[in-house]
């Protein structure tokens, strides 16, 4: 957008030199500016500020009317607002939409600047530095830093004209805040990310605004904002700083792992063991031509989507050494764990060659490979920094993967290569993540070798299984009844009960709700084992936004999906991939909906699965996944080999 200058002049409706107060009204989409008597003014149809940042007109104004704000006006039947405002040689007009931040917050600037981060086992502390330039003259009260609900520390913040630039004076106000760990705790079940903001009232109503990072801490690899600046343990929490991608200091709390208590973990883990491995891992790179590659699947505890049967064809290369790491309480550790080149999670071997990695190769994230929001930052830092294969775990064609997400460029998880089923798939990868398009491995996802393409018929059995998504922006509610993936589980379940019988009904839940979904009728339709068995038999799914659609469907079942939701879901993650005519099965968004295509798609106590798998559906499917020859792990092998990898 650009912004509109206009330089008014005489005769009657001119205000090039007013020497009166100035007041701004808004009527019918009409604004009106003028002087104390209207004998002056300038008229404006507010629609003109479409598609422009705001229109300006240069005026000479009295020194007491400069810097002022003349009128915050909400606009009828629009999410928008209208903002007019004096400076020193102009009136400018501002239409913008009014998402929910203070509509003055442009108006005052904030400068929060954190010198350090300290975490302990008794408490947190920050040192900053702040000022708050006003030039507006608006009110300003009760500044305080924000952590969570729970966590406000009201402090005393200078404010002034314009910002402070005298290195001293800068010095003067450095200050350090504290909150105790007891308080950061409370609850048992505090926010995870929490981000390091000032809160101030701007005319009594709440504006925040984000802390920064000194120059001196930024990196050019922003990457690395995710590595802890800080940490520790205490009660049965781990605790640490870390920045976002902007930069902004922020406190993670997250209940530990019951692996953090055991003595050999803390051992390796330990700073100055980790610090050891670290750098013996880099040396032990600079001197050696052979590539090592870690393989590995979720939490690493999983040896079934395709990312085992690619190592299982490297372990006799010439070209690299290829370990796979499975954690020892896997329900596949024992069915592996005879290979010599098998490294059992958090043993001595593997903390070796996890350092000594020069590629992971996964379905899942790098962090994967060890813990979630560790606080080891030299694990951490390896993780990042280390090239990374991603071999994905379902199809990229449904929720939306953007440029803010774990795995798109310059992010945590950014991949060095990805593997993806279709040119059309590589397409929106590569605009979603904005990867280069050569760095995306048209090849088919491994997972699909080891399934049988098109194994269910109208002789299979008539089972529905239902597996919704679990929504991240629910993460913080405490009930996991209260969610939608709660709600929308039990209604569909329900639903199913009158058209088929019980044993015929297969739930796959989320880990954070199965207890929950225990305690209702349902507890006997909750799957218990892998997701991959509880698809070999599947003649119909049912699912939100989940990719495992692509993995049914290409065994031959049919897909519903039940999208009641739909408009928090987008709003909350970015639009969903397809368009309308390229989903691989019918939509509802609503139980009414859903019910009225089940009763087309079951009668009887059998599901018809011409209906709910047409041959319509069946190109779509074509075009997002173009391989079921079972040779993808072959291709990627090939492709892996050519680019030096393996």
């Amino acid at each position: 957008m650009n912004q509109v200058s206009y330089t008014v002049s005489s005769p009657a409706s001119a205000m090039d030199d007013i020497e009166d107060i100035i007041v701004a009204t808004y009527d019918s989409n009409v604004l009106v500016i003028s002087d104390r008597t209207h004998s002056r003014f300038i008229s404006l149809n507010i629609d003109k500020l479409l598609g422009v940042d705001k229109i300006a007109f240069k005026v000479r104004l009295k020194q007491n009317e400069m810097n002022k704000i003349l009128l915050v006006q909400e606009l009828p039947a629009t999410d928008e607002i209208l903002i007019v405002y004096s400076n020193k040689h102009s009136l400018s007009c501002l239409r913008k939409a009014n998402k929910g931040n203070h509509p003055l917050k442009q108006f005052v600037k904030v400068k929060f600047k954190i010198l350090n981060l300290y975490v302990s086992k008794n408490k947190v502390a920050l040192t900053y530095v702040a000022f708050i330039s006003n030039p507006y003259n608006l009110n300003i009260s009760n500044t305080r830093i924000y952590l969570d609900d729970n966590n406000v520390l009201p402090v005393e913040i200078p404010v002034g004209k314009s910002f402070v630039k005298s290195k001293l004076k800068l010095l003067s106000l450095v200050k350090i805040a504290k909150f105790g760990m007891p308080s950061l705790l409370k609850g048992g079940e505090p926010p995870i990310n929490s981000q390091v903001k000032m809160a101030l009232d701007i005319d009594g109503d709440t504006a925040v605004y984000p802390s920064q990072t000194l120059k001196i801490h930024k990196q050019k690899n922003r990457r690395l904002y995710s590595v802890p600046v800080s940490t520790c343990y205490t009660e049965n929490f781990a605790v640490h700083f870390r920045r976002t991608y902007n930069g902004t200091p922020t406190l993670v709390r997250r209940r530990k792992n019951a692996i953090e208590d055991d003595f050999k973990f803390r051992l390796f883990e330990s700073r100055p063991i980790s610090f050891l491995l670290y750098h013996m891992g880099r040396f032990s790179r600079s001197i050696s031509d052979v590539n090592h590659n870690i393989y590995f699947e979720k939490y690493a505890c999983k040896a079934e989507e395709g990312a085992y049967n690619l190592f299982c064809k490297t372990t006799n290369s010439k070209n690299s050494k290829n370990y796979y790491v499975i954690d020892e309480e896997s329900d596949d550790y024992a069915d592996i764990k005879h290979n010599d080149k098998v490294l059992k999670k958090y043993s001595y071997s593997y903390y070796w060659h996890l350092f000594r990695a020069n590629y992971f190769i996964s379905t899942e994230a790098p962090a994967h490979v060890n813990l979630l929001r560790s606080n080891n930052k030299y694990v951490r830092r390896k993780l990042i920094t280390t090239p990374f294969v991603f071999l994905q775990h379902g199809i990229t064609y449904l929720k939306n993967h953007d440029r803010k997400g774990v795995y798109a460029k310059n992010r945590e998880a950014e991949p060095a290569y990805m593997v993806v089923s279709s040119e059309k798939e590589k397409k929106v990868v590569s605009e979603m993540l904005r990867l280069p398009e050569d760095r995306l491995l048209n090849v088919g996802m491994p997972a699909f070798d080891d399934v049988e393409y098109s194994s269910i018929n109208d002789l299979t059995d008539d089972v529905v299984t239902i597996m919704l998504t679990w929504k991240p922006y629910e993460e913080h509610l405490n009930d996991f009844t209260a969610t939608s993936y709660y709600r929308n589980t039990v209604a569909v379940a329900h639903l199913l009960k009158a058209k088929l019988p019980a044993l015929n009904i297969r739930v796959v839940a989320h880990p954070k709700v199965y207890d929950a979904l225990c305690r209702t009728d349902l507890k006997d339709q909750l799957w218990v084992g892998k997701i991959s068995d509880a698809l070999k038999d599947t003649k119909l799914l049912i699912t939100d936004y989940s990719s495992v659609c692509y993995n049914s469907f290409y065994r031959g079942a049919g897909v519903i999906f039940f999208q009641p939701d739909i408009v928090d879901y987008e709003r909350e993650t970015g639009p969903l991939v397809p368009q309308e005519h390229e989903y691989i099965g019918y939509r509802s968004y609503s139980i009414e909906g859903l019910n009225e295509i089940i009763d087309s798609a079951i009668s009887n106590n059998k599901i018809n699965l011409s209906y709910v798998r047409t041959t319509e559906h069946e190109f779509r499917y074509k075009e997002i996944n173009q391989f079921s020859d079972g040779n993808n792990i072959d291709r990627l092998f090939s492709a892996l080999t050519s680019l030096k990898i393996i």
